[in-house]
């Protein structure tokens, strides 16, 4: 062989060896991201520091599920995306919590997505008239329920981030 086919064959050996260690990087560097965000909250949180580092979670999971590694571990992926989907759930109701938006009628679209991502989650009888609902479901029961799940999925991802 030539020295400049030898050069070659190296440089691309290199090459692939290095993308495969910057795509490992990647999954567990998802993976950190979410945990930071669960360590966060055991140990109380604002809402101005959870949605930042929500949102470098977010860019995270999104970089990660567009890279070719998702699809190695489609266990981990699963668990990584609903982590990311119960975390924003969680940021949303929170935002609703703090505009003194408590209440969302279970019969409105937001309120049948919530009851079909959390079928747990509790529907109350509006108990005062000003409400133009029958029921309701509390935006920090949703807050709540939403982070315990994405909770869940960050201790299911956990398990499979060695595959990689």
């Amino acid at each position: 062989m030539n020295k400049k086919a030898l050069v070659m064959v190296v440089a691309v050996t290199t090459f692939i060896g290095l993308t495969a260690v910057a795509y490992g990087q990647s999954a567990k560097e998802t993976y950190e991201a979410l945990s930071k965000i669960e360590s966060k909250i055991e140990v109380g949180v604002s809402y101005q520091a959870y949605k930042e580092a929500l949102g470098d979670a977010h860019h995270s999971v999104k970089k990660f599920l567009d890279s070719p590694e998702a699809k190695k571990v489609p266990q981990f992926t699963e668990a990584i995306r609903k982590a990311d989907m119960h975390f924003l759930t969680a940021s949303e109701m929170w935002e609703r919590d703090i505009k003194k938006d408590w209440m969302i009628s279970p019969d409105s679209s937001l309120g049948r997505e919530i009851k079909k991502n959390y079928p747990g989650i509790k529907v109350e009888p509006a108990r005062t008239t000003p409400y133009p609902f029958q029921s309701y479901i509390a935006v920090n029961w949703v807050r709540d329920y939403a982070i315990k799940e994405a909770v869940k999925e960050v201790k299911k991802a956990k398990l499979y981030i060695g595959r990689f």
